[in-house]
């Protein structure tokens, strides 16, 4: 294989809308990310949810929680219950009209979080107070599939299907369709091979 055509797929896997099959924690769990000293480069936004939330001065890296005390340390942490990073995608928004749109890149919730809608709400503030539209990662594992179905059922928030490559919307206002069980997704959207080039979702407001 020479290196040209190497360079070329290696591009084309990165436009998948490729269901990874199971979850992968790492996705979904803080992990050793669930505490930091807040320093000078996090801004206070405001509070949230009887939480406190913070934005990272130089990246779009927002996180959501409390000042926590460490047992056998001096100085209080905080205590991350929600993050998301997020990194531009304005060439894709562009295409659909639209000047905020932002993929998430990375996204976790606490273990004791976990299940009580908390990613929802957060995607739905992001949509609905910061004006963001949010686009469908490359790979998409169980629980993001599943956050996306409920998403599409928000009745003030819409999701549309587009192909990224054609710039067609391929569906307004849609509803996102998830089982159970981790093969039980929306056929439009995901597949377990490459498919499914160039679709993707766009979470926006109803307006």
């Amino acid at each position: 294989m020479t290196f040209k055509k190497m360079i070329k797929e290696s591009e084309d896997l990165t436009e998948q809308a490729i269901a990874m099959k199971g979850d992968w924690n790492a996705k979904d769990d803080l992990g050793s990310k669930s505490t930091l000293m807040l320093g000078k480069e996090w801004d206070y936004i405001e509070d949230l949810f009887n939480m406190k939330l913070y934005k990272h001065k130089s990246s779009n890296s927002w996180i959501l929680g409390n000042i926590k005390n460490i047992d056998g340390e001096d100085k209080p942490r905080f205590g991350i219950t929600f993050r998301i990073d997020f990194s531009n995608r304005k060439n894709i928004g562009h295409k659909f009209g639209m000047k905020k749109l932002y993929n998430v890149d990375e996204v976790g919730v606490s273990k004791d979080k976990r299940g009580d809608g908390l990613a929802t709400k957060m995607y739905s503030y992001f949509v609905k107070e910061k004006g963001y539209n949010i686009i469908g990662d490359e790979q998409q594992f169980f629980g993001a599939r599943k956050l996306w179905s409920k998403l599409s059922r928000i009745t003030d928030l819409t999701v549309d299907i587009v192909d990224i490559q054609t710039e067609k919307t391929l569906e307004s206002d849609a509803l996102i369709h998830h089982g159970d069980l981790d093969e039980e997704f929306d056929k439009r959207v995901w597949s377990y091979g490459l498919d499914k080039r160039y679709i993707r979702l766009i979470l926006k407001d109803i307006k």
